[in-house]
């Protein structure tokens, strides 16, 4: 073995073997959560979906109007919201809670 040598994903430092990194592997593969405004889906709002999300999910949202706020947090990186038809018209997301 030598110095720097890349082995099992991980950068040894030489002959003693000590791990100087390792590179970091993920255990959660990517998700898909339906939201339906009907109930036919196993989520009923987009922010439930959301808050049920991981990074990296993907939340396809089925033709409707959600009467709903949506926030989606920092921490969920990389989560894909979409239109389950591929018509933009065809999902709605509105709330009453504007003021002025």
């Amino acid at each position: 073995m030598s110095v720097g040598e890349l082995i099992d994903g991980a950068l040894y430092s030489g002959a003693d073997c000590i791990p100087l990194f390792a590179q970091a592997s993920s255990t959660h593969s990517a998700r898909t959560l339906t939201v339906a405004t009907d109930g036919s889906a196993p989520y009923w709002t987009v922010q439930a979906a959301i808050d049920a999300a991981s990074p990296g999910d993907t939340i396809p949202v089925a033709k409707g109007v959600y009467h709903e706020v949506v926030t989606v947090p920092a921490a969920k990186s990389g989560l894909t919201i979409v239109g389950a038809t591929g018509n933009p018209a065809d999902v709605v997301i509105t709330c009453d809670n504007a003021a002025g």
